[in-house]
C-alpha cells in the first residue's frame, strides 16, 4: 500500500482520466496534468501509478473507489484510458478485434472477458445439472500478444478460484488448433479459452486479438458457445460485473497455473489412428476407438493402452513417403513434422522456427501466392504431398503433385469427398446406424454425390464453426453418429479427434487412404494424385476468392433502419461489423430477386437455367446468411455459384464450380478440358458479370480483396464470348 502522500497523486491520476473517457494519455501526458495541479511527480514514478491504476486487482478490491482504468496497446506505444467496452468484438462465432486488440482486449478487459466467460460456465452447469470441476485451459497460438494481455487470463480465473492449466503444443512451443483439440480432450477442464484471432493479417501497427471459448456440456465435452452467448449473454454479464463494487465477494484463490505439452501423447493419437485406419490394430476399427476416446475418462491411457511398450517406436508405415510441410513459422509446423517422422515418413519443415508472428504474414493457404515456397520444395524434394496451415493452424491444405509437374490443391471440402468412402469402409464407419457429414455453403457439391454411394446423410450451414456444431449437436440428439465436417475455407472436423479441428490428423487419414489406393510398391511423386482419379468425383472449382462490395451496396445498407451503429460512408471510424452484415443480406436479396427459379441465360455454351436459389434466413440475426445458385444446362444439373460474407472485411465470400461431366450420375467420362474451361468460364463470369451490373460488387484487385487475380480471367473470357 503506498503512503498517504502518494495516494494523493495516484488519485488526482485517476480522476483526471476519468473525467475524460474516450482520451488516451500516455506518462508524459499524465505529468503534465499532474503538473497543472501543482503536483511534481518523476515520470518513472507516474508510470508506477499508472500500472498500479491498470491492474485487473483494482477491480476486486474490497472499497474498489480507483477502479475504471486500463492499461491499451495501441499503434506500438502504450496509454491509459477510461475502461471501454467495443461490441463489435462479438462476432458471429467468436470475439475478435482486427485493429485494436490492444485496446478491445486490454488486460483489463480481459480479466473481465474471463470472470464473464466463467460465469457462463457457472450458470450453465447450475442450469444444466453439469459437474463443475473448476478447471480451465487457456493457451494461445503463435500471433504476438502483449504478453500482459495472457498473464491477465490466468490470473482473472485463478483469482476466481479455477485452477489454470496453460498448454503448449511442444517444446515451449505456443498453441495451435490442433495441439488444442487433443490438450482439451488430456485436460477436460469445463472451460477453454483460446487466445487467437484466426488468420488475420493486418499492418503490425494493428494489435489483433481475439478468443474461442468452449464450456463443456451435458454430454460431457466442451462445447463452443453460440451466437446469442457472444452477442447476447456476453454484454449482459459484463455489464453487470463491471457495475458490481463487490467482487472481491466472489474471488476465491486458486493454485498456481500448471502447463501442460502434448506433443508426444497427439503424436502417439496420430500414430495409433493411423494404424487402425489400416487395419493393425486387432478386431478395432478407427470408428471403434474413436468412440472409445470419446468415452473415455482418461484418453492418454486409452491411448497408451493400444500402443503399449511402443511409446518410442518408429512405425514405419509412411517409409515410402516424402513430405514437405509448410509450417509458416508457426506450431503446427513442428507438430505434423513430428507425427509424420513418427509414421516413418520423410519429411522437410519449410519456415519450422516458431516466432510470435506480428504483422501483415503469409500464414493463410487459401492464398495461392502464399504457397510458393512449398510448390518449390516438393519439386526440389520429389514430394508425393505437400500439407500447408494457415496461423493458428485450424486450416490446412493438402497439395499433391500430378503427373506433369503441375499441383492440385484438396481444399477440406475436397479432402471430406474422397475421405468419406474410407472412412465408411476402412475405418468402420459404415457400423454407425446413421452416419452424418457436415459442411458449409462454400463446399463442393461432389460431396452430396459421394454421400449417396456411400449411404451417409449430408447436412447444409453457414459457414463458421458454431453453425455446424449446432447442427451436429442437434444431430446427435437424433443418433447421429457425424463422422466428419468441412468447410471449403480450410477447417475439418473428425469423429475420430474430437470437437475441435485438426489438420494434422485429415492430413495423416488421408495419406493413409492414398497408400491403399497405391498399387506399386515404388511410388513415383504424381503416385497419390493418380491414385486419387477413380476417387475423386471431379468438379471444376474457382478459388475461395473476396470480392470488395460496392460503395452503393455500403450506402445502402448503412440507410437500412437497422443500422443502429450510427456509422455512416461519411464515418471515419472503422466500418462495424454490423455494416457488413447488412451488406451480406442486402446483396442476398439482390441476387435472389435477380435469380429466380426458372430464370434463363443466353450463352455461348447454350441455354443457362436457374434450378434454384438457396438461402439461409437466421431468425436470431434477421438477415440472409448465404445465396447459392444452381444452374442446368440442358436439363442436366451444371454447378453452382454461392455467396456470403466475410467476417472481417466488407468483401463477400464466393465461390462456383462446374461439374467436370455432363450426366446425371458421374459415369467416369470426363468432358473435354475445353468444354469444361467453357462452362467454368460461363457461370462464374455470368454471375460476377451480374453482380457488377446489379452494383453489389466492385471486381478489382483493391485490398482487402482476395484471390481476384484467380478469377478476373474468367469474367474476361466470359465478356468476349471466348
Amino acid at each position: 500500500m503506498y503512503p498517504e502522500s502518494e495516494i494523493k497523486s495516484i488519485t488526482k491520476i485517476h480522476e483526471i482520466i476519468m473525467h475524460q473517457p474516450g482520451i488516451s494519455f500516455n506518462i508524459k501526458d499524465i505529468n503534465k496534468a499532474l503538473q497543472d495541479n501543482g503536483i511534481e511527480v518523476k515520470e518513472d514514478k507516474t508510470g508506477e501509478y499508472l500500472d498500479y491504476l491498470a491492474s485487473p486487482q483494482r477491480e476486486i478490491e474490497e472499497n474498489p473507489v480507483l477502479k475504471g482504468i486500463t492499461k491499451v496497446f495501441i499503434r506500438g506505444e502504450i496509454f491509459y484510458e477510461v475502461l471501454s467496452d467495443n461490441p463489435d468484438v462479438r462476432r458471429d462465432y467468436d470475439y475478435r478485434a482486427t485493429n485494436e486488440g490492444g485496446r478491445d482486449f486490454s488486460p483489463k478487459n480481459m480479466a473481465y472477458y474471463i470472470w464473464t466467460w466463467i460465469q457462463m460456465a457457472e450458470e450453465k452447469c447450475a442450469g444444466e445439472g453439469i459437474e463443475n470441476n473448476k478447471v480451465i485451459l487457456i493457451t494461445h497460438d503463435c500471433r504476438y500478444y502483449p504478453g500482459e494481455i495472457i498473464e491477465a487470463a490466468k490470473d482473472a480465473a485463478q483469482w476466481r478460484g479455477y485452477s489454470v492449466v496453460f498448454a503448449y503444443a511442444l517444446k515451449n512451443y505456443p498453441s495451435c488448433v490442433s495441439s488444442y483439440s487433443h490438450a482439451v480432450r488430456v485436460v477436460r477442464p469445463v472451460l477453454a479459452v483460446f487466445v487467437t484471432a484466426s488468420h488475420v493479417s493486418r499492418p503490425k501497427e494493428n494489435t489483433v486479438v481475439g478468443a474461442k471459448v468452449s464450456i463443456q456440456g451435458k454430454t460431457k465435452h466442451l462445447e463452443s458457445i453460440s451466437t446469442a452467448d457472444i452477442k447476447i449473454e456476453t454484454p449482459r454479464i459484463l455489464k453487470s460485473l463491471k457495475a458490481r463494487n463487490d467482487l472481491f465477494t466472489i474471488m476465491k484463490k486458486a493454485p498456481e497455473p500448471t502447463t501442460i505439452e502434448v506433443g508426444e501423447s497427439h503424436t502417439r493419437m496420430i500414430v495409433l489412428g493411423a494404424l487402425a485406419a489400416l487395419g493393425k490394430v486387432p478386431e478395432k476399427t478407427l470408428f471403434d476407438i474413436g468412440e472409445e476416446l470419446k468415452n473415455s475418462e482418461d484418453r492418454e491411457k486409452t491411448i497408451n493402452t493400444y500402443l503399449s511398450n511402443q511409446k518410442n517406436r518408429i512405425h514405419p508405415i509412411f517409409e515410402t513417403i516424402n513430405i514437405v510441410i509448410e509450417g509458416a513459422h508457426t506450431s503446427s509446423g513442428p507438430l505434423a513434422e513430428k507425427a509424420f517422422s513418427a509414421l516413418g515418413a520423410e519429411t522437410h519443415l519449410l519456415h519450422g522456427d516458431v516466432i510470435a508472428v506480428q504483422g501483415e504474414h503469409k500464414a493463410d493457404p487459401s492464398i495461392t501466392e502464399n504457397l510458393s515456397s512449398l510448390f518449390a520444395a516438393m519439386r526440389e524434394k520429389d514430394a508425393h504431398l505437400g500439407i500447408a496451415f494457415d496461423l493458428d493452424g485450424d486450416r490446412g491444405s493438402i497439395v499433391l503433385r500430378n503427373k506433369d509437374d503441375s499441383f492440385m490443391t484438396l481444399a477440406p471440402d475436397k479432402i471430406g469427398q474422397v475421405l468419406m468412402p474410407f472412412l465408411m469402409n476402412a475405418g468402420g464407419y459404415s457400423k454407425a446406424q446413421q452416419p452424418l457429414y457436415i459442411r458449409d455453403c462454400l463446399s463442393t457439391d461432389a460431396i452430396l454425390d459421394q454421400a449417396k454411394i456411400s449411404g451417409v446423410k449430408v447436412d447444409t450451414t453457414d459457414a463458421g464453426y458454431v453453425f455446424l456444431k449446432k447442427q451436429e449437436k442437434t444431430r446427435m440428439a437424433e443418433g447421429f453418429i457425424t463422422l466428419g465436417m468441412g468447410e471449403a475455407s480450410g477447417h475439418t472436423w473428425l469423429h475420430y479427434t474430437g470437437p475441435f479441428e485438426n489438420p494434422i490428423a485429415v492430413a495423416a487419414f488421408f495419406t493413409v487412404m492414398s497408400l491403399t489406393l497405391c498399387k506399386q510398391k515404388d511410388l513415383p511423386f504424381y503416385a497419390f494424385a493418380q491414385a486419387l482419379e477413380d476417387t475423386v468425383i471431379p468438379y471444376k472449382k474457382s478459388p475461395r476468392f473476396q470480392p470488395l462490395f460496392t460503395p452503393q451496396l455500403i450506402a445502402r445498407a448503412a440507410g437500412e433502419k437497422e443500422n443502429t451503429s450510427g456509422w455512416s460512408p461519411a464515418s471515419t471510424s472503422p466500418m462495424p461489423q454490423l455494416i457488413i452484415k447488412l451488406c451480406r443480406s442486402e446483396s442476398i436479396k439482390i441476387l435472389a430477386d435477380r435469380f429466380k427459379q426458372g430464370t434463363t441465360f443466353e450463352t455461348r455454351i447454350g441455354t443457362l437455367t436457374v434450378e434454384r436459389f438457396e438461402s439461409q434466413w437466421d431468425d436470431d440475426e434477421q438477415i440472409f446468411r448465404f445465396g447459392k445458385i444452381y444452374f442446368s444446362l440442358n436439363g442436366i444439373p451444371l454447378g453452382s455459384f454461392v455467396s456470403r460474407a466475410s467476417s472481417n472485411d466488407p468483401t463477400a465470400v464466393q465461390v462456383w464450380e462446374v461439374r467436370e461431366f455432363g450426366t446425371m450420375v458421374y459415369d467416369g467420362t470426363r468432358l473435354s478440358d475445353k468444354e469444361i474451361g467453357e462452362r467454368f468460364d460461363t457461370v462464374g463470369g455470368l454471375v460476377l458479370d451480374e453482380c457488377e451490373k446489379l452494383g453489389i460488387l466492385s471486381l478489382t484487385h483493391e485490398k482487402p480483396a482476395q484471390n481476384m487475380a484467380e478469377v478476373l480471367p474468367s469474367v474476361e473470357r466470359f465478356r468476349k464470348g471466348e
